[in-house]
């Protein structure tokens, strides 16, 4: 058995045993500098052992078997993840401009890595692309570099806007193959909070809806990357990010996103 120590910052630390060395490999990959080989200290323990064809990922006492086992692992990684008390978590992008945090919020499938990945490309500096780290005191948010995972659909965009990477390895199983690299400029400090976009792609429009209180407070509650407990200080904390300038950012031309980061 060989193991992978996976410790994203700011969250729950994971150790994955496995006697398939290309799972290995492909995590190490996936997970960029926050992988490295060997035991994580105290992480939760998640096995992949091979069985024939197929694979059992075994954790948390239950027993899975698949043909996918990295999607498995991750899966299982997703529904125990726990963040630090002193973080909100969000789902999305983020790159950094003039010194300040530019928050991409957005489901997922809605372009936003490739979004994000363009970005990165004009020279934005790349803060994260999937999890967001808000201190939730201070509003400053922690870089989270892990790899960007492409799709398919989303390389070629960038290929056809002469924005693809050059330097990208392959990871993840059956059909859910990404191609993940890390951009040049990758943000290393906490920065502060300077705006937030709720994307949406559109086939035709480019445009800045405003937002009423309500509207950017209902964004809000639905952008964690993981579940929150609706407390009444959960919620105080909301209304107060919901002050911070948010937008509704509606885009068919990844440009016009980038000259309004630059304008504001």
């Amino acid at each position: 058995m060989v193991a992978v120590s996976i410790c994203p910052p700011c969250e729950t630390a994971f150790t994955v045993r496995t006697d398939c060395t290309a799972v290995r490999d492909s995590l190490l990959v996936s997970h960029g500098r926050f992988a490295r080989p060997g035991d994580a200290p105290g992480g939760s323990v998640i096995t992949a052992e091979r069985r024939g064809a197929a694979y059992c990922v075994t954790a948390f006492g239950r027993c899975v078997q698949t043909q996918t086992p990295l999607f498995e692992i991750g899966n299982m990684m997703h529904e125990h993840r726990q963040f630090s008390p002193e973080i909100f978590a969000l789902h999305g992008g983020a790159v950094e401009h003039n010194g300040g945090a530019v928050l991409l919020l957005a489901p997922s499938t809605t372009g936003e890595t490739t979004l994000t990945a363009y970005l990165a490309h004009l020279g934005f500096g790349y803060v994260t692309d999937d999890c967001i780290l808000l201190d939730r005191e201070s509003f400053a948010v922690r870089p989270h570099a892990a790899p960007l995972h492409l799709r398919e659909g989303g390389f070629r965009v960038l290929e056809k806007m002469g924005a693809a990477p050059a330097d990208f390895r392959f990871c993840g199983d059956g059909g859910a193959l990404r191609r993940a690299y890390t951009p040049e400029r990758c943000v290393e400090a906490p920065l502060p909070l300077k705006r937030i976009f709720f994307i949406e792609r559109s086939e035709h429009e480019n445009g800045i809806r405003e937002m009423t209180t309500t509207e950017k407070t209902i964004e809000l509650l639905k952008s964690p990357i993981t579940n929150y407990e609706m407390t009444a200080e959960y919620l105080a904390f909301i209304s107060r990010l919901a002050k911070v300038p948010c937008t509704r950012l509606v885009y068919c031309d990844m440009d016009y996103v980038a000259d309004v980061i630059k304008k504001d």
